[in-house]
């Protein structure tokens, strides 16, 4: 699942980037696809590709962390219904985040020959890449001798002109990716991560709104009583439902975004007790 929420992470933001860096594609620009076939089986990331000649292709994009056999049959399914219903070129690539070695890029069964691009970060220099885009950085610790440039990419990532809710988003998957080969150095990246978080607009917007709101039901409370230790209960009260209100608000947020449940603990300082009794 976190590998899931970091390959989102990158699609999101670094969909382009990806791209055009491993199928080698002049490409103008790229739509998402709906990913619902006519089964029920769906394509991590279909995309169209529109090239600067205005030619258009289909990419369908896997992201890996276990091998199947049935896997490379399975891809042929997905090619073949894009293929019918868009009838344009289909690239279809798979990322594969762990070692693999027994995995195949090609599928060859009776008169069927079906190859597809295969990507083993783990056999890629990651100094290659050292000056690409911003969102293929988060990769590196997945290539060859890539744990000597995360705190590069952590860096660039942070001083990075994006918002802080994208320099935070490409900070987890850079930590989520570096956890598969170093845990303590991934959650380093991930307090620095939580610290650039509480920098954020939205997270600052929904501190002072849940606070405003909980003084407002405080004050209330204590006029309805009339007392002065009623008033000054209500207040503090108020303060600490609206804070409460606050980070589960950014709680839910962070859950929408397919972020760890022990990250988004570490950030707002809920419990798991609070959270499943807001069923977060």
């Amino acid at each position: 699942m976190k590998y899931d929420s970091a390959a989102k992470i990158l699609m999101q933001y670094g969909g382009l980037s990806l791209l055009r860096r491993f199928l080698t594609y002049r490409l103008e620009r790229i739509e998402e696809l709906p990913n619902e076939t006519i089964t029920v089986r769906r394509s991590d990331a279909p995309h169209k590709m529109v090239l600067d000649d205005g030619s258009e292709r289909v990419a369908l994009v896997e992201h890996q962390t276990n091998w199947e056999a049935g896997l490379p049959l399975r891809l042929l399914e997905y090619r073949t219904r894009y293929d019918i219903k868009y009838g344009i070129p289909v690239d279809t690539i798979v990322f594969l985040i762990r070692p693999l070695p027994f995995a195949l890029f090609c599928l060859c069964i009776h008169e069927v020959a079906f190859r597809f691009r295969l990507i083993k970060f783990w056999e890629l220099e990651a100094y290659d890449f050292f000056d690409d885009d911003l969102n293929i950085l988060t990769l590196l610790p997945l290539m060859k001798n890539g744990l000597n440039y995360v705190d590069y990419a952590q860096e660039r990532i942070i001083l990075d002109s994006r918002s802080v809710e994208e320099r935070s988003n490409l900070l987890t998957a850079l930590a989520i990716f570096t956890a598969v080969y170093d845990d303590q150095l991934s959650r380093a990246l991930e307090e620095r991560m939580e610290k650039l978080m509480e920098e954020s607009p939205m997270y600052q917007r929904l501190l002072r709104k849940g606070l405003t709101r909980g003084i407002e039901q405080g004050l209330e409370q204590g006029i309805e009583q009339g007392l002065e230790q009623g008033r000054e209960q209500g207040l503090e009260q108020g303060r600490e439902q609206g804070k409460l209100e606050s980070e589960l608000a950014i709680a839910r947020r962070m859950q929408a975004e397919g972020l760890e449940r022990a990250l988004i603990l570490r950030v707002t300082g809920l419990s798991q007790e609070q959270l499943r009794e807001c069923g977060i």
